[in-house]
């Protein structure tokens, strides 16, 4: 196969002709409208009073009710930060042609969708919006329609959601079987009069719900099928402003409106976050393409917070105050460095397949030379997700850590989970450093695999290269000054747990502590070190030169090859075979091996050539039965709608005496 063939195959970004430049403008500030208005609603929410709204006449007989709690505006906020991005990513973006009419009528809604949900102050306004959400994702994942992948994906991806949907219905029937009103407040007044096992039923209604939107396993199926064919900028959103709504609404409504739970409660949480998390970063770093790369990364980071939100309710049920407001702390710090990473690593995906027409590492390389803006993106990206110093995920594992580390005095089962979960939290950040290694060193550093930079030219500023600067600056800000956000976080967490606000928090230039706990960290101090280090490598290198004797250019030698060439250095497939092997159980990779020898003698190989089919085994166990008996009612269901209209008349009268026989 051709090099040219192979980005063919690989192309998730078929161009479109360029559309009306009015209507990309249009869609582009209603965007930029909604996110704005979004940031401006969170802000006001978190440090005043916030707004309340009610609209009796819209969707009767309920209406909608939004009010804006500490914790909705946070969401709101945060949600409205990466759209604002993402908007202004937008104006390079669809200026091509890149996104479909329905596209981009539905982007500014999606967005506006997204922060309204957080504000919902009552059963169904919540429910409409959300499922509202869902819908509008799942015409931006059927975006590129006409692919085959697509439609299996957006099947996929509405059999989940749909179910996590009902999931979530039957959560609050139950739950508002005892309440007065429509409102949260009436829903966790009646709550308090549940039998302990209607709210653990409620609890685990809610967690198969929402986990389904977080994409914590084994629910997690629809996020490496619909991203892929998603446009960037609905993959960023997806899988940073709606899986946070996921996380959202578990705390909504297992933290507040049920007030919490035994210590079990927790330890299932996390236990799920713990699998969600190890089993993410193990299908991530056997990730051939960029996109799916990422999407298994929100697996892993949603399973972090989950055991941020886990560890959370079991210090909350044991009385262990400080542990649950560090706990907390943790889940906002990784909420908010989840949203800019993940977000900037779509985005810079995006770019990349606009310029290369492919996203599989296996034909990528040598990005670096031609698009040095965006491969310096995806470096920051790289930093922060492998849960290293000066990315903006280490801070919240950090506090994550210092909470599991002081689990001890808990005692019981409780102390037993905690050298557990910090296991499985080293292990993923271990492979997860080497899936980024991977994908930085094979993707950006290693030799081009295809023929695109021949017709790649330097990369420009423009709309998406400031975006992705913004979100870049915001990873840097969150890991060298995440005391600057301390107040915001220390708010929140506070409001969670229902415990005052402390006195003091961390030093916004210096340090970040964790009072009560003994834990300090000097994030500052660390990047001054960086630099320093950093620019006395660079001097020492330079006075080397001009003392070292004169270079004499000479041809590096191959083992006698004619220079170097991309088939000499590992592909992402071969690099990470060895993870393969040793995961072989949990991946099930389907392999196989083709030799070819000369015809002078068969003892001589003259090809060998090595394909490795890599599947989610959860998805094939699971899902795909369900997928399968789904399509096969469709096509039953279509049996029956011929246009005839004596037929539907028949319908009708049958459905109508089922009902009266039931009612009698």
């Amino acid at each position: 196969m051709s090099n040219s063939d192979h980005l063919k195959l690989h192309s998730h970004t078929e161009a479109r002709p360029d559309r009306s430049s009015n209507a990309v403008i249009a869609s582009n500030f209603a965007s930029m409208a909604a996110a704005l208005a979004g940031l401006a609603a969170g802000i006001d929410g978190l440090w005043s009073r916030g707004l309340a709204f009610t609209a009796p006449g819209i969707i009767p007989p309920f209406g909608l009710a939004f009010h804006s709690s500490e914790l909705g505006s946070f969401f709101t906020m945060l949600v409205a930060v990466v759209s604002l991005c993402v908007a202004i990513y937008n104006f390079g973006y669809a200026k091509s042609g890149r996104l479909s009419p329905v596209s981009l009528v539905i982007f500014p809604l999606f967005i506006a969708t997204l922060e309204v949900i957080p504000l919902a102050n009552a059963i169904p306004s919540f429910l409409f919006f959300w499922e509202l959400m869902a819908l509008e994702s799942l015409a931006l994942v059927l975006d590129h329609h006409q692919r085959v992948s697509a439609q299996r994906a957006a099947l996929l991806y509405a059999i989940v959601t749909q179910f996590g949907f009902f999931s979530i219905l039957a959560a609050l029937a139950l739950i508002g079987s005892h309440s007065h009103g429509l409102g949260f407040s009436s829903l966790r007044a009646g709550a308090a009069a549940l039998t302990p096992s209607e709210r653990t039923l409620a609890f685990l209604l809610a967690l198969v719900g929402f986990g389904s939107k977080a994409g914590l396993v084994p629910l997690h199926a629809w996020l490496p099928k619909a991203h892929p064919e998603a446009p960037a900028p609905a993959s960023a959103l997806m899988s940073t402003a709606m899986v946070s709504l996921g996380i959202y609404g578990l705390i909504k409504f297992g933290l507040i409106v049920l007030a919490g739970g035994p210590a079990w409660w927790g330890l299932l949480l996390l236990g799920i976050g713990a699998v969600s998390s190890v089993y993410g970063v193990i299908e991530s770093s056997v990730s051939s393409d960029l996109k799916v790369l990422l999407a298994y990364s929100t697996t892993e980071n949603m399973g972090l917070v989950a055991m941020a939100a886990g560890t959370d309710l079991v210090m909350a049920a044991t009385h262990h105050i400080e542990l649950a407001f560090a706990a907390t702390l943790a889940m906002v710090f990784l909420l908010g460095s989840h949203a800019v990473f993940k977000g900037l690593g779509f985005l810079a995906a995006g770019v990349i397949a606009n310029g290369t027409g492919t996203t599989d590492l296996n034909a990528l390389g040598g990005l670096n030379k031609r698009m040095r803006l965006t491969s310096a993106a995806f470096g920051v990206v790289a930093l922060s997700a492998s849960c290293l110093p000066l990315g903006a995920a280490f801070i919240g594992e950090w506090i994550l850590l210092q909470s599991l580390i002081h689990l001890g005095p808990a005692g019981g089962v409780v102390a037993l989970a905690a050298p557990l979960t910090i296991g499985a939290i080293a292990l993923t950040s271990g492979i997860g450093l080497l899936t980024m290694v991977k994908a930085f060193g094979i993707g950006f550093l290693g030799k081009a695999r295809s023929n695109y930079g021949d017709d790649l030219g330097a990369e420009r500023v423009g709309p998406m290269q400031w975006s992705m600067g913004l979100l870049a600056a915001a990873n840097l800000a969150i890991a060298i000054f995440p005391a600057a956000l301390a107040p915001l976080a220390t708010h929140v967490a506070s409001v969670l747990i229902s415990v005052g606000e402390p006195s003091g928090h961390a030093s916004v230039t210096s340090q970040f502590a964790l009072f009560g706990l003994g834990g300090a960290i000097f994030p500052l101090a660390s990047a001054a070190v960086l630099a320093g280090a950093i620019l006395a490598i660079a001097i020492a290198v330079r006075f080397n030169a001009r003392s070292a004797p004169p270079r004499i250019p000479a041809e590096l030698w191959a083992c006698g090859a004619r220079g170097l060439s991309p088939a000499m250095q590992h592909n992402a497939s071969s690099f990470a075979e060895p993870l393969q092997r040793v995961f072989s159980d949990v991946l099930r990779p389907k392999t196989d091996v083709e030799t070819e020898t000369f015809e002078e003698s068969r003892l001589i190989i003259s090809r060998v050539e090595f394909h490795s089919a890599q599947h989610d085994s959860i998805e094939t166990a699971l899902y795909e039965p369900i997928s399968s008996a789904v399509s096969n009612l469709g096509r039953l269901a279509r049996l029956a709608h011929n246009g005839s209209l004596g037929r539907y008349l028949a319908f009708g009268a049958f459905g109508l005496l089922v009902v009266l026989v039931v009612l009698h």
